[in-house]
Parts: C-alpha cells; structure tokens; sequence
C-alpha cells in the first residue's frame, strides 16, 4: 500500500490554488489530518485545547475566538482549503486521479485520537499577566510553558520591574480613591472580597486551583452591582449566561458551550430575581471541580476542560441554599438613598456611569493594576494565611496581595455574611432548638416529631411534596450530622421496629464527648448492654445501632422507668433498668423478648397496641 504524499500544487491557470493531497485510504487521511492543519496555505493555526482540537480566529474588534472542531466543521475545513484525491489503476496500466473527500467518520476517528504534535492552548488572555514562575507574561503570541495566547486589545504603558514608591501611591489612589470611591460597601471586608475578585484574571494563572463563587448582592436596585461586576469585564473580557429556572440540563450545556468557544476569563449570571434562592448541584460541582466534564458534539467520549474561569452572580436579596453557601465570596452593597438612580452625576468620581469612564481610562487602570502587582512580586510575592476549604491557592494568594496594598478585612466575617443568605439554615436552626427544648436529649421517632403539637409550627417539607412521616425522615436523613448553630441531628437505626430515631445534640455535649467525659446517658452498663444486644440479635453484624459519638438509642430511658423509680432517681434524668430486678421481670410479662437482655426503648417505641411518648425534658 502507497503511503500519503503531497503533491505538486496545480499551476497558476488551473482553476484552483489550494493544495492537493493524495489520501489511498480513511486510515491514511485520518493519520495526516494533523498534517494538513498545519500546512502553510491554511488561515489559522490549529491548536490541541482539552482533548479537542481547535482554531484561534482573529477579530477586528476584539480578542480572537477559540472554534472546535466537530466532525461535520473539521470535513468542511479541510475541503475549503485541500483538495484531496486518491489515485486507481486504468485499464492501460496508467493511474487516474479521483477527487476523494474526507468524510465525517475519519473526521471523528482524528478528534477522537489527538495528534501530540499539535500545540496545547490553555487559553487566550488580553493583558499581561502572572506567569506561575512569577515573571509577566507581555510578548504577545502564544507562550509554550505556560499554554496561554497573549491577544492585547489595548496599548499598555511599560510596567517597572520594581515600582517606586510614587508610582505605587499613584496607582492605590486610582483605584482606591476614583474606581470604588462611588460605591457603598457593607463593610471593608465586601470591599476587600470585590478587589480579590478584581485581580483574580491578573493572578489567576500564577495562584493555580479553582475560584470560589463570587456574589454581588444588595438590598436595592440601583446600587451598582452589575456594574461592579462588569468592570473586570470591561478590562479582561466577560461573557454572560442567562440563570435558568429550575433547568439544571439548560445551565450544563450553557456552561459547557462557554469553556468549549469562549476565552473571557469571568462569566456573569446578571439581574437574577430578587430573593432568588440559588439551589444548584450543577452550579455547586461547577464552583468545586477543578474541572468540567461534559460531553460535547462530535466526541465519543466525555472532555475535560480545565475550571481556569471566575463566576460571578448579581441580585438583590440572593439566597444560597445547600452546598453553595460555603462556596461562596460575598460582595455586599448598601445604599443610603432611597433612589439610589436619581443622584447627581456630578457627585461622583467617575461622572455616573463607571463602565463608560472605565472604557475611556482602560489603560490607566490596567498600568496601575499591573504596578501594583509587580510591586508586590519585587516584595517576594508574600502569600497570606487565611482559608477557604478547597479555595486555598488562591484565597493566600489574594490574602498576601490585599494586605500588600494595605486592604484589610478579607474574608473577614464571611461565615455570617453567607449564614444570612442560607434559607434552609433559618429553618433548621429553628426548628432543633425547639425540639430540643420541648424533648431535651431523648430519641424520638419521626411519628413522634410530626404529631407534637409545639413542634406543627416549626416543621417544612421539600419543594412540592406533602409532609408525612416519609417524607420528614427523607429531610432528616438530608441534615444527618450538619450543624445549624450550636445543634444537629443524631440518627440511630431500631433494629426491632425497622426504623430510624432521632435526637438534637448540643455542640457543647459533642465536644465533652471527644474528651472521653461522656454525657448523662454514657455508661460502662450501658455500653455491656448494648454489647450484648448487638451479639444476640446479629452476632455476625457490625453495624452500629447509632452513629451518635454522645450516646445510642439503647442509652436512653424506658418510657415506663419512671413507675419504677423514686423520686430522687427521677431527678437524675434517665434510668436505665437494672438485669434481674422486680421491674425488668414485670416488664417481661407480654414485653418484647429483648427487654430480658437489659435493651431499653426510646420515647414513642409502640408498646403493645397503645404509643408510648414521655418526652425527658433537659436538665437546666
């Protein structure tokens, strides 16, 4: 078999200029499709980008967009600007020339099988930025170390190695005293979080990792949040995506379609509705995922493209739900004016209108951005201390460079601040301290919880299901374990009754437990009894009966200790019922067999056909 070659290109008065290519098969063509990419003749350079492969197109106006290829474009591509042909014998000995067009299948095995000759693109910045070995990236082009495609869309001023230190206060002022000096922020910490995420695609490439959720909230419109988010954009580039309504499918492939074709750094959800409560998987594993795998047209398998984007969200009055709460940076603005939009342009430093002053002194703010990075890198690019679970990398990189500048207060309250916009939160917290306060540390079932006449007011099902004992349970097992305040709800499984009882643990009881102090209710007997329960109804079982650290269901007192007990004994909370005494034998009368092997009943357990609920109040 005849290996592909090139061959002579058609002479000038042929109707055609495009190259010609001699392909004798599909496994030849798909072999050289890397080849025919990077052929002089053709306009654009390909790129290898995340398991697909790709081309940087040049815009008049703005910065070069990423194209991928899908199997129907690549095919299209390739005969716009190769002729491609295959030679067959004639019946004189002689060979003719078939025009041979490269089909789809071929097309699909190529982006399904990357050549490792193709260039790897990261993505295509607009401004010089922090290299990971702390030097600037300012040749425009692309950098081989670092994947990234410098594309300037604006003359930037030289920037000094080593600033002095008039260009510094010179640079501060701007941005501290012009930029932000027309925005109300709730506290410096909200002002602190704004300017991390302001300098987050100047440092994004040298502090590595993923970057939480950034939110700008307000209690009323006109306060300038999207204007605040915009201004990055304005400088680096930004691309929006509509917040679908209760369409996780619709934000995934909205998500997708940006890493796959865009190259702005930031992406906007704008105007969300107010009160808007942010309930997102989609949206969490996003925020989370250093990256993003979906599946995309024209690709058998999933592409992983890497997370290197900020998120932002705009909105009045936003609430985060679930996993997002602490997922998330909050920007919040305050207004002393009750309308805010009717204030004299003349007040401000920027005449009104940020963005359009912004877009006239891009230069400017850039030089000055860039000053005082280079400052803090002639310092020893010094990274600060404070934490943001898997957010590391970058919160002590912005924590160093903020307190650099002389910016305090990063992060600083962000637990409550994100605690306020958490819906379910409020709920909860409510409802485990009134049912600690109306059963103390007594297990409960579900039934129990539900019926409890001083609980009705305190109790919520999920969105659209009615509340029932099933469904409560659902939304306990949903909360097992997590704190709401100072409380949290322990779970123990009634092997005999084939279900789950609850209980509200304090924080305080939690942490004298991990001391070995034990509650109330711990006891060597109790752990013996509980023993010899586990071995009797399942000796080859290791499952245990609670998964509370401050006690178990066995733990808790017999609803009918009390007939049994003095009034001392009362006094002391729960009793447990001693082996072989008067009380267990009349117990044993009709009782359940375990309650002979010293097993005690949590409050609402059915005894015989009549509900026993004697709830054991707290001790003060």
């Amino acid at each position: 078999m005849s290996r592909s070659r090139r061959s002579t290109p058609r002479s000038a008065d042929t109707p055609s200029e495009k190259p010609r290519w001699n392909i004798a098969n599909d496994k030849i063509a798909r072999d050289q499709i890397p080849t025919m990419l990077k052929l002089g003749s053709m306009p654009h350079s390909p790129y290898s980008r995340f398991e697909t492969i790709c081309l940087l197109v040049q815009n008049e106006d703005g910065p070069p967009t990423i194209h991928t290829f899908t199997p129907a474009t690549l095919g299209a591509y390739l005969s716009d600007h190769i002729d491609t042909f295959t030679r067959k014998g004639a019946g004189d000995g002689k060979q003719v020339e078939t025009p041979k067009l490269i089909t789809e299948t071929v097309c699909k095995s190529a982006l399904n099988s990357l050549s490792p000759d193709l260039k790897r693109l990261k993505n295509v910045v607009t401004t010089p930025v922090l290299l990971p070995d702390g030097t600037l990236l300012t040749t425009p082009g692309y950098h081989e170390g670092s994947g990234l495609y410098l594309s300037p869309t604006v003359a930037i001023p030289p920037v000094p190695e080593r600033p002095n230190a008039d260009e510094v206060c010179a640079a501060k002022r701007l941005l501290l005293e012009v930029v932000l000096a027309d925005f109300e922020f709730v506290m410096r910490s909200d002002k602190a979080n704004y300017l991390a995420y302001l300098f987050t695609p100047l440092l994004r490439a040298y502090a590595g990792g993923i970057v939480p959720l950034i939110t700008i909230t307000a209690n009323n419109p006109g306060c300038g949040k999207s204007h605040l988010a915009r201004l990055p954009g304005m400088l680096f580039g930004i691309g929006e995506i509509q917040w679908p309504t209760n369409d996780s499918s619709e934000l995934r492939k909205a998500i997708t379609a940006a890493f796959t074709s865009e190259t702005a750094p930031i992406f906007l959800f704008d105007n969300i509705d107010d009160g808007t409560v942010i309930r997102s998987g989609v949206l969490a594993r996003l925020i989370t995922d250093f990256h993003w795998s979906d599946r995309i047209l024209g690709y058998t398998k999933a592409v992983a493209f890497e997370n290197n984007r900020t998120w932002v969200m705009t909105g009045n009055n936003l609430m985060l739900a679930g996993d997002n709460q602490r997922r998330t940076v909050p920007v919040r603005l305050g207004c002393s004016h009750p309308h805010p939009e009717d204030r004299d342009p003349d007040q401000f430093k920027t005449g009104g209108d940020l963005l359009e002053w912004a877009g006239d002194h891009r230069e400017e703010i850039l030089h000055a951005m860039l000053v005082l990075v280079a400052d803090w890198v002639a310092a020893g690019a010094l990274k600060g201390k404070k934490t943001l679970a898997c957010y590391v990398p970058w919160t002590r990189t912005m924590d160093g460079f903020l307190r650099h500048i002389g910016v305090e207060g990063f992060l600083e309250g962000r637990t409550e601040a994100v605690a306020a916009q958490d819906p379910d939160g409020e709920e909860w917290a409510a409802l485990l301290t009134a049912w600690r306060k109306r059963f103390g540390p007594a297990w409960v079932s579900v039934r129990d919880v539900l019926h409890d006449d001083e609980l009705s007011d305190y109790l919520f099902a999920a969105r659209g299901q009615e509340l029932t004992t099933q469904t409560l349970g659902l939304r306990f097992r949903a909360k097992e374990g997590r704190w709401f305040g100072e409380y949290r709800l322990a779970r123990c499984a009634d092997k005999h009754a084939k279900q789950s009882n609850w209980r509200v643990e304090k924080c305080q009881e939690e942490a004298e437990a991990g001391q070995g102090g034990g509650s109330e209710t711990s006891s060597e007997s109790a752990t013996e009894d509980r023993e010899d329960v586990e071995r009797e109804d399942d000796p080859g079982s290791t499952e245990p009966l609670c998964n509370s650290s401050a006690g178990s269901c066995g733990e808790s007192a017999h609803p009918f200790s009390d007939l049994f007990s003095s009034s001392a004994e009362r006094q002391k909370g729960t009793q447990q019922t001693p082996r072989n005494s008067p009380q267990s034998d009349l117990l044993n009368n009709g009782a359940h067999p375990s309650s002979a092997a010293g097993r005690t009943w949590p409050p609402g357990k059915k005894w015989g056909r009549r509900a026993v609920r004697i709830p054991t109040p707290e001790a003060s």
